[in-house]
């Protein structure tokens, strides 16, 4: 699989002609749309003030390819396309985010899954060409900045878009398909945890490889945590608390704030665990993320009731 990225880097050199100050500069800033951490903060808030199920989909189809994701860079271990080709230059200001191995593209396996998802969703014309758009702009961003190969955005596309497609009958449907779906989801995660933990480390490895390691093994139990907390949400939902997402524009402020906060400092507490105690960490990630999906939402009401008042 080397080869084959390596084969790729002219197409590489093709777009680096297209760079400019400013184009760079409008491709730096698309990229974070393709970003974890805006996948999460987007697919949260989606499902606590617009649609629980659209944000059921968008959530595990991400959390779901990131865990396949990793578990493939923790296999091939294909580099960054400047170390394919040490006279290949990148876009500086995006070296720093760029950390890890090259092969598949993260942010194209969360830009396709998040925007895929709401493309599929939303009613609204403008939004699904917006989402539309982004699906190819993020992708594209990624290799005039230099810091994927077409081989990584290929196949990363190709997890996201199989997922939206696998996926999307199981979260138009019934309430106990979507736990099917789950259960599904939470087994194959696990699989690929244990796999990454068992093939990750090679026997002569590096200390940058056993970084890439770990932190390969890290975004997989944060996965594997995302999808089991979506879970018991789902299930403590639909048999007890049955919240809704409409309310008062206050409201959906103060729900979207307050539970990004709660649950980043939560995740913050959960750095202090070792990472080589692999089912603590999952556990941490779960505990940070059921706060979110399960206690969190118990408040909205009471939310929603008091911005009305006022």
């Amino acid at each position: 699989m080397t080869d084959i990225a390596r084969a790729t880097i002219p197409a590489l050199y093709a777009l680096s002609n297209l760079r400019s100050p400013w184009f760079s500069w409008l491709m730096g800033m698309v990229t974070w749309l393709g970003d974890g951490l805006f996948f999460v903060v987007v697919g949260v808030v989606c499902y606590w003030c617009w649609n629980k199920r659209a944000g059921q989909f968008m959530l595990s189809v991400g959390l779901c390819g990131a865990a396949a994701a990793h578990f493939l860079k923790n296999i091939f271990r294909i580099p960054r396309p400047w170390l394919l080709d040490e006279n290949f230059a990148i876009v500086e200001s995006a070296r720093a985010r760029a950390t890890g191995y090259s092969f598949p593209s993260g942010h194209t396996q969360m830009s396709i899954g998040l925007y895929g998802a709401m493309a599929i969703w939303t009613k609204h014309r403008a939004v699904r060409i917006v989402a539309i758009a982004l699906m190819v702009l993020v992708p594209f961003s990624r290799m005039l900045l230099g810091v994927h190969t077409p081989l990584d955005i290929g196949v990363a596309a190709a997890i996201s878009l199989i997922l939206l497609i696998v996926l999307r009958p199981s979260f138009t449907g019934d309430d106990s398909k979507v736990s099917r779906t789950y259960a599904a989801l939470t087994l194959i995660s696990l699989v690929l945890l244990i796999a990454t933990v068992i093939v990750g480390h090679p026997a002569e490895a590096t200390e940058e490889e056993l970084t890439n390691g770990w932190d390969g093994i890290k975004a997989i139990c944060q996965s594997l945590a995302g999808i089991m907390a979506l879970w018991l949400g789902h299930e403590v939902d639909r048999r007890y608390t049955h919240w809704e997402t409409a309310a008062p524009l206050p409201a959906q402020v103060i729900k979207s704030a307050g539970g990004l906060a709660v649950i980043g400092a939560l995740f913050a507490l959960v750095h202090y665990i070792p990472k080589h105690i692999v089912p603590l960490r999952v556990l941490g990630y779960f505990v940070a993320i059921a706060a979110g999906t399960v206690l969190w939402p118990m408040t909205f009401k009471r939310i929603s009731a008091l911005c009305e008042k006022k």
